[in-house]
């Protein structure tokens, strides 16, 4: 399980890879990864294509991480492919906080 970020300056688009198992092990993390360099301004993408699992602490962290860059509803966008972690997503009702593709 890992967590890591890539950034595109110019245009200022910011994806933030989630592999493995997403849980409270990788919060601080998730945290790491917007905090410094500050992302406020930038597009977010949450790529968790190769994320297998993920708990309710990934949950609230994504949530704080809405919170703390200050988007609107829909603005951070989460592209996952795994079904159980898009049941989870939907469960948490996240489609209402996050774009999912």
């Amino acid at each position: 399980m890992s967590i890591t970020t890539h950034h595109i300056e110019e245009s200022k688009d910011a994806t933030i890879k989630v592999a493995g198992e997403f849980n409270f092990d990788l919060v601080m993390d998730l945290r790491e990864s917007y905090i410094e360099p500050d992302l406020k301004t930038w597009s977010i993408t949450v790529d968790l294509t190769d994320c297998t699992y993920m708990d309710s602490a990934a949950l609230g962290a994504m949530l704080i991480m809405k919170s703390h860059l200050g988007k609107a509803d829909g603005e951070i966008v989460i592209r996952v492919t795994d079904p159980y972690v898009l049941k989870v997503l939907e469960t948490a009702h996240f489609e209402i906080k996050f774009t999912i593709s």
